[in-house]
């Protein structure tokens, strides 16, 4: 199956159950933790603004924003550590 036809059909499924995706956004909502939104758009808009990812590792002001972003997202919180 091609890409296109992939995207095709999961774009039908969208629709089709546009109410229940809905719903499940609702009660499982993806930016929940103090943080977790604000910073995640701040990082895309930082990287965006670099350009490339080669860019954006060289970049401080990027890598400070990811390092933020991260824990807010539960990385590196635990038993992990971040470098």
């Amino acid at each position: 199956m091609s890409r296109i036809q992939r995207l095709s059909e999961s774009i039908t499924l969208l629709i089709g159950d546009f109410d229940r995706f809905l719903d499940l956004y609702d009660r499982h909502r993806p930016f929940s933790r103090y943080g977790q939104l604000e910073f995640h758009l701040d990082t895309i808009r930082k990287r965006r603004e670099l350009g490339s990812v080669k860019a954006a590792i060289s970049d401080l002001g990027f890598l400070e924003r990811l390092y933020q972003t991260l824990p807010a997202w539960g990385i590196g919180t635990r038993a992990s550590r971040l470098l």
